[in-house]
């Protein structure tokens, strides 16, 4: 795991089983660089960072090179 600034505000980004997720827009960061986090386990409360207009969680996948919502 490994976090970030950006557009998207404070972001995380989690990488595991051949996969790479970033969830955005977080109001803090409860995990450190490089720690294992586990599934359930809380990563940081959802804020209002960032260009939002509101308190959300940005969460996205890389497919197809492009970052997608998983739905």
């Amino acid at each position: 795991m490994y976090a970030g600034q950006s557009k998207a505000g404070r972001y995380v980004v989690i990488e595991g089983g051949g996969f790479e997720t970033r969830c955005g827009n977080l109001s803090a960061i409860g995990a450190r660089q490089g720690e294992r986090v586990e599934a359930g386990q809380g990563i940081g409360p959802v804020g209002n960072t960032g260009l939002s207009t509101g308190p959300h969680l940005g969460f996205r996948v890389p497919f197809g090179g492009r970052w997608q919502k998983p739905l």
